[in-house]
């Protein structure tokens, strides 16, 4: 069922874009999980099931219904080609993980499984409390119901084959990119080779592509996000993916909103006119919408605030807010003059200080704990160590072209994770397991690729002096 969603979102890619076929395979494979997250949703919030082969079905025939209106303008060979390649990396990343069973669970992992089991039921919302709905929202517990098509508790395939698909669109972004900047070829091979090697070779990163959990499916759709926000300049069919895995993220935490708007806003205004601007926001709108309205508020007796009261419903109600600016600002027409981007970082940055000021024991604790996290206990390695130090020198709005498309996510989600503590009531802790420490993983792709093209721009400059 995975292989024909993701063969199903190729299709539809392939006849609604000019995407090329090394493009159609990851971003395929991502619109593919997020289209049936989004169908289990609503058969969640409707019928209150969402069996996986419903689900799976109701998305597949949709996918390629839709798929069928733009068959007159498609290069058919193109779409085949693009099949074939997520068919096939699908079946060896799935060959792969059953021959060698790298998958890691922890505690967090089986409360997920155990969510996914009750969705596939009939009566979910009377088996499962609210507040857990809105710590573990909808997309790892219904990607994981596709383990029970061939008798598992959860899918052990969904997050390597998602991670994967990031990996390969780190390298194509990368390459596409620095070849359009004439950087010389030697240049291009090293930095390429450089950033997946760099990937590969984080402890954490890897853990993360085996580990059932939302930190996966989150880390892949950020960067389609931002780098399709990036592309849309010159490539309009990044629109499709972009929005549909901003509703994955939307869906993935409680928290998703503000890292789905983070992404959203700064893509917002590479977009020329209003209807596109406003396609581009409307899935993970209609996600809120269906999930936290209809889905966990609507279900609530007259009066029962109880669910507000938990933590985790702060954080979600900042990326709610944030998420209604990013659905305002689809209007607005003068981006010099209202750089609503910069604007949004610079108010999350200010609630970030009153906060400190009223609470600094939690922001000093947390930031031991990430310190100790990032550099030792985390799992990370030296990832984090290398990227912050390359950052501090390259993390600047003016680095490259349009590279504001980078820097507001990047400094958004920084000032988002230090915000997070004071949202949900206490400081990260010291460990791997701890939920600073993952959420970590959010941004990974995106400063690798945001450290590739900053170096790569300097290759370009450093070759236009020489000559």
């Amino acid at each position: 069922m995975l292989a024909a969603t993701c063969t199903a979102a190729t299709v539809l890619l392939g006849t609604h874009t000019r995407l090329k076929p090394s493009l159609l395979v990851p971003l395929g494979i991502v619109t593919g999980v997020s289209v049936f997250v989004g169908v289990g949703t609503i058969l969640l919030v409707v019928a209150e099931t969402a069996p996986p082969i419903r689900t799976g079905a109701i998305a597949c025939l949709g996918m390629l219904a839709i798929a069928l209106v733009g068959r007159h303008r498609s290069d058919w060979r193109r779409i085949a080609l693009g099949c074939a390649l997520a068919v096939g990396g699908i079946t060896t990343i799935v060959l792969v993980v059953g021959w060698t069973s790298p998958t890691r669970l922890t505690p967090d992992s089986l409360r997920y499984i155990a969510a996914g089991d009750v969705f596939s039921e009939q009566g979910a919302f009377a088996r499962i409390s609210r507040n857990v709905l809105l710590k573990r929202s909808t997309t790892t517990p219904l990607v994981h119901t596709l383990g029970q098509l061939d008798g598992r508790l959860y899918s052990p395939f969904v997050t390597p084959v998602v991670v994967g698909a990031g990996l390969v669109l780190t390298l194509i972004v990368l390459r596409d990119q620095l070849n359009d900047w004439r950087v010389p070829a030697r240049g291009v091979r090293w930095l390429t080779g450089f950033a997946v090697a760099f990937i590969l070779a984080s402890n954490r990163a890897l853990y993360d592509a085996f580990y059932v959990d939302s930190h996966g499916f989150v880390m892949v759709a950020f960067l389609v996000v931002v780098a399709g926000a990036f592309a849309m300049n010159h490539e309009p069919g990044w629109a499709i993916p972009v929005a549909l895995a901003a509703s994955l993220i939307v869906l993935a935490r409680a928290e998703g909103p503000a890292v789905a708007a983070l992404g959203l806003l700064p893509a917002i205004t590479v977009l020329s006119t209003t209807r596109a601007r406003v396609l581009l926001v409307l899935p993970a709108v209609l996600a809120c919408l269906v999930w936290f309205g209809a889905g966990l508020l609507g279900r609530a007796n007259p009066g029962d605030l109880s669910l507000l009261s938990d933590p985790a419903s702060r954080g979600a109600l900042v990326g709610l807010g944030l998420l209604a600016i990013a659905g305002a600002t689809t209007t607005l027409e003068r981006w010099p003059l209202l750089p609503i981007p910069t604007l949004t970082v610079a108010m999350l940055a200010v609630v970030l200080g009153i906060s400190a000021i009223g609470h600094p024991s939690i922001l000093v604790d947390a930031a031991r704990a990430t310190i100790v996290n990032m550099f030792g206990r985390g799992l990370w390695g030296t990832s984090w160590l290398v990227i912050v130090l390359l950052l501090v020198t390259t993390l600047r709005r003016e680095a490259f072209p349009d590279a504001h498309v980078w820097f507001v996510p990047i400094v958004g989600y920084a000032i988002l994770y230090w915000l997070l503590p004071f949202l949900r009531g206490g400081a990260y802790r010291i460990g791997e397991g701890d939920s600073g420490n993952r959420v970590l993983a959010h941004v990974f792709l995106v400063c690798v690729v945001y450290l590739g093209l900053a170096f790569g721009r300097e290759l370009t400059s450093t070759s236009e002096h020489r000559a």
